[in-house]
């Protein structure tokens, strides 16, 4: 299974906002009980 997420529509601050992608890379994958490869 992969994650794919579409933020064609999502607010342009949060898709530059670094901290926030990153966090919710390390975090999403453990609340939705996928395992992160890499």
């Amino acid at each position: 299974m992969h994650l794919i997420i579409d933020g064609y529509s999502s607010n342009q601050k949060i898709l530059q906002d670094e901290d926030f992608l990153h966090n919710l890379l390390e975090d999403f994958p453990s609340k939705i009980n996928m395992t992160k490869i890499s």
